[in-house]
């Protein structure tokens, strides 16, 4: 069967990349095109086990991912219900290799059984996640972001997964995590924390992390200064990746930055020899 084509990656409002599709996610879009439903792409996201300082049930919760609202913790984003314990500071643990390597295993089973449209397969990806294996956590993230499988559509769960797989160093979870951060889903909404995230996932390789970190900085925002010599540096690196967009942004800054500025920031991505994920 030939390989689906590759989509164009989607863009948030404000002209970021929310992230190209994954074969998870057309995977994901197949599924549900099966049932009749529409499926937005899912930012996607991967997770780790979680230490938690909020006392045993507030562990309960996060490890459950049922969420707990603790009064005067409340979140002040666009959910304002109750907001997820991993909201929370936590402290990552990274999963041992045997866990890794049952967790490959049910998740194995559960992709089985979601393309067979058995919604057990839920259940055991939930195992599969709990045990911090990131493609099983990337995909439980996408169904609580698309409402898919039988579950309800959660923004703040997926926020959930999302957040635990940036703290566990997963690069996707970094870029998806700080898209959450900057237009404000499933939580409060934070530009600049959301910028130190993208760059996270950039300096890890992600392409499309390293075109949003270039644009935040060509452009500015929330409690962002434009730095249009760090921008140029960051659209020459995605654009060495391939990346078509980050060329024409590269042509179009060249004329405007002063030769110092143009040489230095050429020379620090020269440098930068990180390999590129797509």
């Amino acid at each position: 069967m030939a390989a689906p084509e590759e989509a164009a990656p989607e863009r948030s409002g404000f002209g970021l990349k929310r992230g190209g599709k994954s074969r998870l996610q057309e995977r994901l879009d197949k599924q549900a095109s099966r049932g009749g439903d529409t499926v937005r792409k899912a930012l996607g996201a991967s997770a780790v086990a979680v230490l938690l300082t909020a006392g045993g049930a507030a562990a309960f919760g996060e490890l459950t991912g049922t969420g707990i609202n603790i009064p005067g913790l409340g979140g002040t984003g666009a959910d304002s219900g109750a907001q997820p314990i991993a909201a929370l500071a936590i402290v990552p643990a990274q999963p041992s290799a045997e866990e890794q390597a049952r967790g490959a295993d049910l998740y194995r089973q559960a992709i089985e059984r979601l393309d067979a449209d058995d919604t057990t397969g839920v259940d055991t990806l939930k195992q599969a996640a709990g045990l911090g294996y990131a493609p099983a956590q990337l995909h439980l993230a996408s169904l609580y972001e698309n409402g898919a499988a039988g579950l309800a559509a959660s923004p703040a769960e997926a926020r959930v997964w999302v957040r635990r797989a940036a703290d566990a160093g997963d690069a996707r979870g970094m870029h998806n995590y700080g898209m959450y951060l900057f237009e404000g889903i499933g939580g409060a909404r934070d530009r600049t924390e959301a910028l130190n995230w993208l760059r996270k996932a950039a300096e890890q390789g992600l392409v499309d992390s390293q075109f949003n970190v270039a644009k935040l900085y060509e452009s500015g925002d929330e409690g962002i200064q434009p730095d249009l010599p760090e921008a140029y540096k960051w659209y020459l690196i995605a654009a060495r990746a391939g990346d078509g967009d980050a060329q024409a942004s590269v042509e179009r800054l060249r004329t405007g930055l002063p030769a110092a500025e143009r040489g230095a920031a050429r020379a620090a991505a020269d440098a930068f020899q990180v390999e590129p994920l797509a």
